[in-house]
């Protein structure tokens, strides 16, 4: 189970860093173009970026918080196996 955990909290940091990479690597407009939308671009990009890290921080505190019930159930199960 806590394999599966580690898959989700990796994919969202990969995706977050796929989609930096797309947009790093996407072509440049020339000489001749003018950038009039950059700044709305960049804007966006810091906002998904801001996000993806909410995202990320947040994927953490639900993994740990099904570590502490998952470390409760096994308690409660101990103590039940020990009433019988």
């Amino acid at each position: 189970m806590e394999e599966s955990m580690n898959a989700k909290s990796f994919f969202v940091p990969a995706l977050a860093v796929s989609a930096l990479a797309a947009v790093l690597l996407a072509p440049m407009p020339s000489k001749g173009e003018v950038g009039t939308d950059d700044a709305a671009f960049t804007a966006l990009l810091a906002e998904v970026v801001a996000q993806q890290a909410a995202i990320v921080d947040n994927q953490t505190k639900i993994d740990a918080k099904l570590a502490t019930i998952a470390e409760n159930v096994r308690v409660a199960r101990i103590f039940v196996s020990r009433g019988k």
